[in-house]
């Protein structure tokens, strides 16, 4: 499904939020907790993933100590922005209009995303193919944007809570309930296409609201 590029790290690596001005305080990590492997909750009720390794290893750089809150996708930015959490990390990808509500750290890895759709199933990208088709997608995600953007009126678009939620929810509409059931892919959609459109690639960073607490950081701060 994803075809993971070289991961970028010189923003963790670099990033050093005030150490001393933060030493004391308690940081808090804001991640949805629904995107394995990059963060989702595991059997002990943990938050745990690749982003916050990266989010972890930072707050160990600057000798503070961090706890991690969860949110809901679609709320994440406006969650942040109400000091619910003081940053993102959740494998978020930097845009235009999030640049206007948050600041963003140099992306920390790059991936590209692409439709997915049961092995049975001969899936192609042209227009005349998809017209008519199901497609879901996470809310609130440059890959919902996308599919409204370039293909409303051309296919039936889902929107789910949780990419998880996109993969997972069975079974379909009864237009659709002839569809063999998926290996990888369910939610009632024929595709699924993830948090990018598939072909562009995707910058993950982590984030602050905005202007952002960390001033003193030695890179430009932070998104997520």
């Amino acid at each position: 499904m994803k075809s993971y590029k070289k991961i970028l790290l010189t923003a963790a690596a670099s990033l050093i939020i005030g150490t001393q001005a933060f030493a004391a305080e308690k940081l808090r990590i804001g991640t949805e907790g629904a995107y394995p492997p990059f963060n989702l909750i595991d059997a002990s009720g943990k938050v745990v993933g690749f982003d916050l390794d990266i989010a972890h290893a930072l707050c160990a750089k600057m000798q503070t100590e961090c706890e991690v809150v969860t949110s809901d996708w679609d709320g994440i930015i406006p969650a942040l922005n109400a000091g619910k959490f003081d940053f993102l990390a959740a494998s978020m990808s930097v845009t235009e209009e999030r640049k206007n509500a948050v600041d963003f750290t140099d992306h920390y890895y790059t991936n590209k995303l692409q439709f997915v759709a049961p092995k049975s199933t001969d899936f192609k990208t042209d227009k005349d193919y998809l017209d008519g088709k199901v497609i879901g997608a996470q809310r609130a995600t440059i890959a919902g944007t996308w599919l409204e953007d370039n293909l409303d009126g051309v296919v039936d678009i889902k929107l789910y809570d949780t990419q998880e939620n996109a993969y997972w929810t069975w079974p379909p509409a009864a237009s659709t309930a002839s569809w063999p059931t998926p290996s990888c892919s369910g939610n009632g959609s024929r595709a699924m296409l993830a948090r990018a459109s598939s072909s562009r690639a995707s910058r993950y960073s982590m984030t602050t609201r905005s202007p952002s607490p960390c001033a003193r950081a030695t890179t430009s701060c932070v998104r997520s």
